[in-house]
């Protein structure tokens, strides 16, 4: 496995896990929900699940590059782990 690819596994397990713990008022007020934290979570899972059966990232096309969109259609804006999620939106798109 590439070292950008365990790397990659390793951002997606810390947000997961960051993910699946309880709002805070921070998360609250910059648009963060249960639902909202759980299906992202999730994504991340597939994306993990994907990479680990495969050693490598899917194509770049059905990578989730553009988290910052992805957020802001969810509502959130700020707070939490959304620097972290547009760090690894930020991170996949640059892997080739």
């Amino acid at each position: 496995m590439e070292p950008q690819v365990a790397e990659v596994l390793q951002k997606i397990e810390a947000l997961k896990l960051r993910l699946r713990e309880p709002i805070d008022k921070e998360m609250q007020a910059g648009g963060w929900r249960e639902e909202s934290a759980r299906a992202l979570a999730e994504s991340l899972e597939e994306l993990a699940a994907k990479t680990k059966a495969t050693g490598e990232l899917p194509p770049i096309s059905e990578r989730p590059r553009h988290m910052a969109r992805g957020l802001d259609m969810w509502g959130i804006h700020y707070g939490g782990p959304y620097d972290d999620m547009v760090a690894l939106g930020d991170l996949l798109g640059a892997i080739p």
